[in-house]
């Protein structure tokens, strides 16, 4: 395979593995005893060399790839040449800071350091492309009736949230090893935080017909001082592989405090599994990057080899450290320590994003407005809201947005940041300089740009909240709950 992509320079296109010639018979063989149906590899250059190749399979019948599906995986290919550049550089350095003498003639390397825009614009050109695909799959599952055709749609839905996560895991990497990941603490309802992450991964534990626990311990603080995001990122990771690894049984996330002094408490959370186990040879080498157990672990369950690297250093950012201990057979514990700032009740008050739990609500019939300037997605946010009972208006750009918001008052406003023109930030603010009740409406933040630096922007800009894309009708149903109130909807 190496060859045949370097001699093209392009993404590898296989749309069925039976059609290969006889001469490929070997590796056809191979992939047809694996369960391969199909297969897209793109090259990785490094320094304009072929370092390696980025593989994906499918197992299913009659996949197609689609020329977004390329693209993706090309753009992929891209970032994880500049990562693998990034630390080969990083690894070459002398020890002692000092630059080292150049061989002669040797072309010296002048490139500059990932620049924090750029990767956030990379999110954005990855992640408004997918809230298309999955907010689309997600309005024909409801719409579809035939149990094959569910199926089919089921497939692209899950393939594109694990290529969507496989994306995230290679641009958090890529910022930690540029040194550009920063941590964002803000007053956290703690119980929510980890409660949430648990019901997220219980729907894929009933499928698997485990039993997935969450074990609190009462002196556990109910509100701290953390970054909630990147705590939940660590949790899914880790009960994600536990769910992911474990055949039969049950997978069980304990949270106990180690010591408090009501100040600050010591928080260990412990993921037990009755899982495939790790064998002790690969388990010193678990949490180093692209390192899976063995290979066969690698084609029977998937995965980019890059989540344990980045809890690894989350916790580290978060000042903890985290060790595994495993049984092969019969399972694995994962366990992280970290110090919480504890914070009283009274102290989220005024505080300018809204922390405090909001119960459900109803919010059938609410008139939301959408601003969205690319078509698809707004379309596809657009029936998202209306299968929730929304009426909707929708505008491409924010200087209309702020003319029907002066001329309307809307229960809610899911606002793009990133368009031409008035983008959504100077449209925040013009509507937030309306009077009375048009000027206090909830706007919602709708950014591909997940960073801390781009959630602050949004709130000094005047948004109630921030939603991140892709955006499927769960989300949604969320933001309706949380910020349309059983009044205005029904008004």
């Amino acid at each position: 395979m190496g060859p045949r992509l370097l001699a093209t320079d392009r993404p590898l296109v296989i749309q069925d593995v039976s059609n290969l010639p006889d001469r490929q018979s070997v590796i056809k063989q191979a992939w047809q005893a694996d369960g391969v149906r199909a297969l897209l590899a793109a090259p990785v250059y490094e320094d304009g060399r072929l370092a390696g190749c980025l593989v994906v399979d499918s197992r299913y019948p009659l996949t197609r790839w689609r020329d977004v599906d390329i693209d993706l995986l090309r753009a992929t290919a891209e970032l994880l040449g500049v990562a693998w550049k990034r630390r080969r550089r990083s690894h070459s350095e002398p020890a002692t800071g000092a630059p080292s003498d150049p061989e002669p003639h040797a072309v010296h390397d002048t490139t500059e350091p990932i620049p924090n825009d750029y990767l956030a614009n990379v999110v954005h050109e990855i992640r408004t492309p997918m809230n298309c695909i999955l907010g689309i799959a997600d309005i024909l599952l409801d719409k579809t009736r035939g149990r094959e055709q569910r199926q089919y749609l089921d497939t692209i839905k899950k393939a594109g949230d694990a290529l969507l996560l496989l994306f995230s895991d290679i641009l958090d990497h890529s910022k930690l090893e540029a040194g550009l990941m920063t941590l964002d603490p803000r007053p956290t309802d703690f119980d929510q935080t980890v409660a949430d992450v648990v019901e997220l991964l219980r729907v894929q534990a009933r499928a698997k017909g485990l039993t997935l626990a969450y074990e609190r311990d009462p002196a556990a603080p109910r509100r701290v001082v953390c970054d909630a995001g990147r705590l939940r990122q660590v949790l899914i990771n880790l009960l994600g592989n536990a769910v992911k690894f474990t055949a039969e049984g049950r997978v069980t996330l304990a949270v106990k405090v180690v010591e408090t002094n009501g100040r600050q408490a010591l928080v260990r959370f412990r993921v037990i599994d009755t899982g495939i186990g790790i064998e002790q040879a690969a388990l010193s080498r678990i949490f180093d990057r692209f390192v899976q157990a063995d290979g066969s672990t690698t084609r029977k369950y998937g995965g980019s080899g890059l989540g344990l690297t980045l809890c690894k250093q989350l916790v580290r950012l978060m000042g903890g450290r985290i060790v595994a201990r495993s049984l092969p057979g019969w399972g694995s514990v994962f366990e992280f320590t970290i110090q919480l700032p504890c914070q009283q009740r009274q102290a989220a008050v005024g505080s300018k994003e809204h922390t405090e739990p909001v119960p459900p609500r109803s919010a059938d019939g609410a008139h939301v407005l959408v601003v969205e300037d690319n078509p698809v997605s707004q379309k596809v946010i657009v029936t998202l809201l209306e299968m929730l009972g929304s009426r909707v208006t929708a505008t491409g750009n924010g200087e209309d947005a702020c003319s029907r918001a002066r001329a309307h008052c809307y229960d809610l406003i899911l606002m793009d940041c990133q368009m031409p023109g008035m983008d959504g930030y100077r449209a925040t603010r013009t509507i937030r300089a309306l009077r009375g009740e048009n000027g206090r409406v909830p706007i919602i933040a709708m950014t591909a740009n997940v960073s801390p630096d781009e959630r602050r922007r949004c709130l000094d800009a005047g948004m109630n909240d921030f939603a991140s894309k892709p955006l499927d009708r769960q989300a949604l149903q969320v933001i309706l709950e949380r910020w349309v109130n059983r009044e205005t909807a029904s008004s």
